[in-house]
């Protein structure tokens, strides 16, 4: 028969117990996205709760006990039990446990550094899945140890072999996970670029940051991604485009759509289509209020999103032959591309953007302007649906 003492002793030991398995308790979705990557789980038993155990319970239960501790993955919880005082005993309260100077019982923890952010990984290389699989490219777009390069200047489409880093997002991909980073990567091929976007986790040894999975990639053609951003709740969002032949094309005929990513219980990835997505038509015009007594016209460019949702960021960009255009931004000659004049933040449905310069012009001289989502820096889906009113330009007369 157990004593009054004895009882408090075993109460003290058992609260003490239930409080450190209560820590031990992990949220479910967690736990099941960090299960696929081997995330280790540890129960560890105080000295002390054992010992308290064992002066009040049989042996062979003891051991039962300690054998069932070894073969449970998750710690088990035990439930609040009350025991009732035996016939000619005086009941006794159990009494909070006394602190104690042995080892607490615990979880083992990892710890994981915060998110590479995109200068942290230039430079960097990653093993990747194949930009297209199954069609051979490899060799062309290297996947075994793979250097990243910042490829937002389009400077690793000057040659094959070369891996552009184009956006990187940090974004829980379950409810309740961590933050993971999420990259978009391209690659030309030939007179073809291919893309993909992985998933990458932290290695419990090393700390060094490894791909995970590949969450989207570039059909032989056919579809690619194009844009990535952080989905509002969990999940990545992926703007996915039809395959643009150039020259035989209209590019207004293209679908464009919106893809969401994201780990199920399970692990596993899931793609599911985003019917609203964040896809906009957004038009440039160019006019002119006249020419003042100094020879300079005043040029006005207005954007305005004509489409039913928020648009993401634009960058308005301009061309002109640079002995015929006098202007406050750096003009660069039509062939050898568009300059960036201007970033334009996100425009509500029927909002309007304009600014305006002052030109001096010769004449027969053409001023062109052009507009283009920001793909790679804005923090949504950019693209517009409608390209045939992207441009516009202002010629002036002989």
């Amino acid at each position: 028969m157990s004593t009054p003492e004895d009882e408090i002793r075993f109460a003290a030991a058992f609260n003490e117990l239930g409080e450190s398995a209560e820590l031990m308790v992990e949220p479910p979705t967690a736990a099941a996205i960090r299960g696929k990557v081997r995330r280790r789980r540890a129960t560890r038993v105080t000295v002390a709760a054992v010992a308290a155990l064992a002066l009040v319970a049989p042996a062979s239960w003891a051991l039962q006990q300690a054998a069932t501790a070894e073969e449970r993955e998750a710690p088990f919880i035990a439930e609040e039990r009350t025991t009732e005082a035996t016939a000619g005993e005086d009941s006794v309260k159990p009494q909070e446990p006394t602190p104690s100077d042995e080892p607490s019982a615990e979880r083992e923890t990892i710890e994981y550094d915060a998110p590479p952010t995109f200068d942290e990984l230039v430079g960097t290389a990653l093993d990747l899945p194949s930009f297209i699989p199954g069609a051979g490219i490899d060799e062309v777009c290297p996947v075994d140890g793979a250097v990243l390069e910042d490829g937002r200047n389009g400077g690793y489409m000057d040659g094959g072999g070369r891996i552009g880093l184009l956006e990187v997002v940090h974004t829980p991909m379950g409810e309740g996970s961590r933050d993971f980073p999420v990259l978009l990567l391209g690659c030309r091929f030939g007179e073809a670029a291919a893309y993909q976007v992985v998933l990458l986790d932290q290695s419990e040894g090393t700390g060094e940051w490894y791909t995970w999975t590949q969450l989207s990639h570039s059909v032989m053609n056919a579809d690619r991604p194009y844009d990535i951003a952080a989905d509002p709740d969990y999940g990545v969002l992926i703007g996915v485009a039809e395959r643009y032949a150039c020259c035989a094309t209209d590019p207004d005929e293209l679908d464009y759509w919106v893809e969401r990513a994201r780990l199920d219980g399970e692990s596993d990835v899931v793609l599911e289509r985003v019917e609203d997505g964040p896809l906009t038509n957004v038009s440039v015009s160019v006019e002119s209020t006249g020419t003042n007594a100094d020879g300079f016209t005043e040029i006005i460019v207005r954007v305005l999103n004509e489409g039913d949702v928020a648009s993401g960021d634009f960058l308005l960009s301009a061309c002109a032959d640079p002995e015929e255009i006098q202007a406050d931004f750096s003009v660069q000659d039509c062939t050898e591309g568009m300059h960036v004049v201007e970033a334009i933040g996100p425009l509500q449905p029927g909002e309007e953007h304009s600014t305006s310069w002052e030109v001096a012009a010769s004449g027969g001289a053409i001023l062109r302007f052009e507009i283009d989502p920001d793909t790679f820096t804005t923090a949504g889906i950019a693209r517009d649906l409608v390209f045939a009113d992207n441009s516009g330009y202002y010629e002036w007369a002989l």
